[in-house]
């Protein structure tokens, strides 16, 4: 009800409730471009408690949505701490939560045990193959579905879809790398 505006019918002899979307919009600013990913500790993990001891020390929540960016580097510091934390078993997070060099583990280039390490890769592997795997279309797909006659708005749903997967895959392409490496 909010965002419901009184303007005259079209006949001039009432007021209707309508919504304005360019109104709307003068409330609103540029969002930034990325992809939302939510990411949470479960209850059932073992280490729970530990694990949101720890994010708790790095600011970090134990549910909660990162962003993956376009670009070069699309893992923010944050997220790497988050999915370090996740993949830690019970001996490193017994010392991170004793370390009081805990925001270290929101640097890439932080010493960590190598299981650790590489599990935070294999998450995000499989992560970003299952959501780019989850689009009933390909990029390629979308891509020619803007070059055709469809309405305006359904362009716009697809030319989202496009950048998702753009960084989507831009994410794949640095994890795979940061594998390689």
């Amino acid at each position: 009800m909010t965002r419901q505006n009184l303007i005259p019918s079209p006949d001039g002899s009432r007021m209707i409730h309508a919504l304005i979307p360019m109104w709307d919009m003068c409330n609103h600013e540029n969002g930034r471009d990325g992809f939302k990913l939510r990411l949470g500790i479960s209850k059932a993990d073992s280490l729970q408690k530990e694990r949101i001891e720890l994010l708790s020390k790095l600011g970090l929540p134990s549910v909660g949505e990162f962003l993956l960016k376009p670009g070069m580097e699309p893992i923010s510091d944050t997220l790497l701490a988050f999915l370090r934390v996740f993949s830690m078993r019970k001996a490193e997070l017994a010392h991170w939560l004793r370390s009081d060099k805990v925001f270290d583990l929101k640097h890439m280039d932080c010493a960590l045990e190598t299981v650790v390490e590489e599990n935070v890769r294999k998450f995000l592997l499989t992560r970003l193959q299952l959501l780019i795997a989850n689009y009933p279309t390909t990029l390629k797909e979308d891509l020619e579905l803007l070059e055709t006659t469809l309405p305006q708005i359904k362009k716009m749903a697809v030319q989202l879809r496009v950048t998702e997967k753009r960084i989507l895959l831009g994410a794949l392409e640095y994890v795979e790398q940061w594998i390689k490496a």
